[in-house]
């Protein structure tokens, strides 16, 4: 083959990938799949069977290629695209272990490794992804093929619509929780909803992340859309009622006190339930509101030092349990607890009063002052 038509070929798959990802915003897209058919002459067969195969790509090859990123930080990333496609597709295997193989960054695949539902995501069009999307392939790759399956919308606009609804409730979910696996049955709720109603907004997507984070007693995956919407509602409805204290509180005891401590003039107070936890977070400005779903299994015990000269508390420190073994929801007879964290407003360090007071309050219910 001589130059011409080397370049005639390289243009070829260009215009097969821009066909493919085809739309405003999808230019980092095309430069991969580009970059992956110019590596190998049949990875745009890939592509073209399985369009979700680029996203995965770009992302085991070092992260995300972005619009912000500088042409030495690209072209790095192109290589290594260049170097994983080649791994991947040198004995050109069936769609499948190529989507496998891409999944585990071109590594020797592993049983344990390997989402059930990433060969039922070759069905999302080109048209529908972008790549803010990644969360969402990511969610989805971890259910079921035969519930995915029926999950995935027809039309690329709904596609595009699903995918954007379930990556703002990834990544709100993870922000909040700070936790990286999601549950399986909250992923299939969202998936189940967003297909419902494809065109849920980011913020009401959000909301149903906020609602799962602090409902995971209550939280049923059986649920109807009609009625996890009702739910949702209702306690809304309560929260604007009630105000945010009026959401379960979790009882502390018996180890440490659920009302207020009085100590060397401060007053130890337990934050015992998520809306004492997020005028907490906002009054402190710290994340101590993500806090809520270890609070609720029992993992951590969050209070505030505060005084009734000052709107604002001096401080919020954090006891967690340290147990090696112990798993959710199982009885200890003698748990031990650690200090983990004291931190004053903007998670400055606290004044030296308020650490005698915290460890003489740890001292008080019996346990040792371990940690800070």
């Amino acid at each position: 083959m001589d130059n011409s038509d080397f370049i005639a070929a390289i243009n070829a798959r260009r215009e097969r990938a821009e066909a493919i990802f085809s739309g405003f915003g999808r230019h980092t897209l095309t430069t991969v799949a580009t970059a992956a058919a110019n590596a190998n002459a049949h990875a745009i067969e890939y592509i073209e069977q399985a369009p979700v195969s680029v996203l995965i790509a770009s992302a085991a090859s070092g992260g995300l290629i972005k619009e912000t990123q500088t042409i030495s930080a690209d072209f790095k990333i192109r290589r290594r695209i260049s170097t994983l496609i080649n791994n991947v597709i040198h004995d050109l295997p069936k769609l499948r272990v190529f989507l496998e193989r891409l999944w585990v960054g071109g590594r020797k695949p592993l049983s344990d490794t390997l989402p059930p539902g990433l060969y039922q995501l070759r069905k999302i069009k080109g048209g529908a992804i972008r790549q803010a999307y990644f969360p969402a392939i990511e969610l989805l790759a971890e259910l079921p093929p035969s519930t995915l399956s029926q999950l995935i919308p027809r039309y690329v606009s709904k596609q595009e619509a699903w995918l954007r609804c379930i990556s703002a409730f990834a990544v709100h979910t993870r922000r909040r929780t700070h936790v990286l696996n999601i549950p399986q049955p909250w992923i299939e709720m969202i998936a189940r909803v967003a297909a419902n109603q494809p065109f849920y907004s980011s913020y009401e997507c959000e909301h149903l992340a906020d609602f799962c984070v602090a409902n995971t007693r209550t939280f049923n995956p059986i649920w109807s859309s009609h009625r996890l919407a009702t739910e949702v509602e209702l306690w809304t409805l309560n929260i604007d009622k009630n105000g945010p204290d009026s959401l379960s509180a979790v009882s502390y005891g018996p180890r440490f006190p659920d009302d207020v401590t009085h100590i060397a003039g401060f007053d130890v107070v337990p934050l015992r339930s998520l809306g004492q936890l997020i005028a907490e977070s906002r009054s402190m400005a710290h994340c101590v509101a993500t806090y809520w779903p270890d609070v609720v299994e029992g993992f951590s015990r969050i209070f505030s030092i505060r005084t009734k000269d000052r709107l604002r508390p001096h401080a919020t420190f954090e006891i967690r349990l340290k147990q090696p073994n112990i798993r959710r929801n199982q009885v200890v007879d003698d748990p031990l607890w650690v200090l983990v964290q004291i931190r004053a407003f903007a998670n400055r360090q606290p004044s030296s009063d308020v650490t005698k007071v915290v460890h003489s309050f740890i001292t008080s219910c019996g346990q040792a002052v371990i940690g800070k």
